[in-house]
């Protein structure tokens, strides 16, 4: 098993605080993640606390600890129902617009990057949404990963490597995955399942390579492609029963940091499922 570690919405106005807490939560455990930064940020979502002035050296001494960064879209603004190649998000920054429209977006989110002096050839889809003309434009303009993909390792497809971010509210990692963190949303359960499984686990962790990735990936197959898509399925199954309410509160009834535990008690509280109305 080996696992990234990846935070999304990365801007100089997100929710400090919390960020610092899993900054602080992975330095402690040796961790360089791979970070989303955001170019030209106009999500109003994104904004919590006031704009930090030095937000752009914070990013570059990062860096130059180790920390990667990935360009996390150029806006953050969805303006398509577009899923994209993966189907996981109805929503999309770049999918279902034109190649020329996607290029010139991204060129200028990589040019205000560098205007910051952050360079980089990795992206970040906002909603892990992009399309074989995301792809393209991202080739043409000098990038050659990014991070996404529902596959078990990485693979190229359009001469892009694709690094698969599969994990979605779990930690159930068998060959390689990437755990996902939103620190503007993250909740105070979620930082303890965070630090409850990195102190397991933190000796699989790793950090984003290209040329190392790149080097073991796959080729896209049909393989791959049937692959990604039970993947798919599987996963808005998923989201399908948690969005249930009595499937949601037996979930939440039988939540564990311990994963025996856990098994226990889905198993023991299994017959209160039956009882869901006239315990609410």
């Amino acid at each position: 098993m080996q696992f990234l570690v990846r935070m999304d919405d990365i801007t100089a106005d997100m929710d400090w605080k919390r960020f610092t807490l899993i900054r602080d939560i992975l330095d402690n455990y040796g961790i360089k993640a791979l970070i989303g930064v955001v170019p030209e940020c106009r999500d109003k979502n994104l904004s919590i606390d006031p704009v930090k002035e030095n937000f752009w050296d914070i990013i570059k001494d990062l860096q130059k600890k180790g920390w990667v960064i990935a360009q996390h879209g150029t806006y953050h603004e969805y303006v398509t129902e577009n899923s994209g190649l993966l189907g996981i998000n109805p929503f999309s920054e770049f999918a279902g617009l034109s190649f020329d429209e996607q290029k010139k977006k991204i060129e200028y989110g990589k040019k205000r990057l560098e205007e910051h002096g952050i360079y980089t050839d990795i992206f970040m889809a906002p909603g892990h949404s992009y399309d074989e003309n995301t792809l393209t434009a991202l080739k043409e303009l000098g990038f050659r990963a990014v991070t996404d993909g529902l596959y078990n390792k990485p693979y190229i497809y359009k001469d892009i490597l694709c690094v698969p971010c599969r994990l979605n509210g779990s930690y159930d990692i068998k060959d390689f995955d990437t755990i996902c963190i939103h620190s503007n949303t993250i909740t105070d359960e979620q930082v303890e399942k965070l630090k409850f499984f990195l102190s397991k686990h933190c000796r699989e962790a790793i950090t984003f390579d290209v040329d190392s990735f790149a080097d073991k990936a796959v080729s896209y197959s049909e393989d791959v492609k049937v692959f990604e898509a039970k993947a798919l399925d599987l996963r808005m199954k998923k989201k399908g029963l948690g969005e249930n309410p009595r499937i949601k509160w037996y979930l939440q009834l039988t939540d564990h940091k311990n994963k025996k535990i856990k098994l226990l008690k889905r198993v023991f509280f299994l017959p209160a499922l039956f009882f869901y109305k006239s315990n609410n």
